[in-house]
């Protein structure tokens, strides 16, 4: 059973989120070493665990993959940062339930089968209880009446699923239906281009796009070239600002140095910044550090 090899501080400081109970999405807070995840250089996918996303934010809990099939121990339900669920084990250790609002699904250790309230169902993999109790992952989510996807952190069609650009991934998602304030992809654009003109002008001054001469004639990233000047890196970084892609938290923009993330439910930015080790912190158009090149 493979395990992410580091996660620092696992969001602490983000609100609670009950979704199928709440009128509102919790902000997001993805701060500094809150969001960190280990890579080697030459790690390939299957080498780094697989990452268990709940609206976005990141839930990994010793995850289990049995013949193709994700278990999860059951005390992932209970946080506040995904169902908030209740979880009862009987004295055996051998028998619980899980409740989430009206729904209660019942699991035995060993036995390929369910019920929720009442009704049996058949399981495709076998719970066991082995010091933590672990249970079909997305069979109880989909009973709680969330969506579950699975990214393989390989396939280029994986756009719309994955939340990081690399590693396996399986995103959980289960948003209150009247939810009306959600980004479009042209808000979020717009959102962070006003947030990166006003860093731009706070380090650098007025700000101007860079024509479609300067565009054609190149601009140059290397520090050394007797060209290089970072406000124009900058300026072109920002003139050819567009959306990438997007999954069902995050509306992304790529640039050759950064992704930015728009929350699409609350218009946080957040910076990704894909090294031997994976950055996200929050953005602030108002430090120092906003416009700073990494390397």
């Amino acid at each position: 059973m493979k395990k992410l090899a580091l996660i620092a501080a696992l969001l602490a400081a983000m609100m609670v989120i009950q979704p199928a109970l709440a009128a509102e999405i919790a902000s997001t807070n993805i701060a500094g070493t809150n969001f960190h995840v280990a890579w080697s250089a030459d790690d390939a996918a299957a080498d780094v665990g697989t990452m268990v996303f709940f609206n976005g934010s990141l839930m990994n809990r010793d995850v289990d993959i049995v013949n193709g099939r994700t278990l999860i121990s059951v005390a992932w339900f209970t946080s506040p940062l995904s169902f908030s669920a209740k979880v009862e084990v009987d004295e055996s250790g051998e028998n619980v339930d899980i409740t989430f609002g009206d729904t209660v699904v019942s699991i035995t250790s060993g036995k390929r089968e369910a019920t929720v309230n009442g009704e049996r169902f058949e399981l495709d993999v076998e719970p066991y209880a082995d010091g933590y109790f672990y249970v079909p992952l997305r069979f109880v989510c989909e009973q709680f009446g969330a969506t579950v996807e699975w990214y393989d952190g390989e396939s280029d069609s994986g756009a719309g699923t994955r939340i990081l650009e690399r590693g396996r991934q399986i995103v959980v998602s289960l948003y209150p239906e009247d939810y009306e304030d959600v980004l479009t992809k042209s808000m979020a654009r717009d959102t962070l281009w006003d947030k990166l003109v006003y860093a731009y002008e706070k380090k650098f001054g007025a700000y101007a796009a860079l024509t479609e001469d300067e565009l054609n004639a190149g601009v140059t990233d290397d520090a050394a070239d007797p060209d290089f000047r970072e406000d124009t890196l900058w300026r072109k970084w920002i003139t050819e600002l567009e959306v990438t892609e997007a999954n069902d938290r995050y509306i992304v923009m790529r640039t050759p140095m950064y992704d930015y993330w728009v929350d699409r439910y609350t218009s946080d930015i957040y910076t990704v910044y894909y090294g031997e080790t994976i950055f996200v912190e929050a953005f602030d158009a108002d430090s120092e550090d906003a416009l700073t090149l990494a390397g």
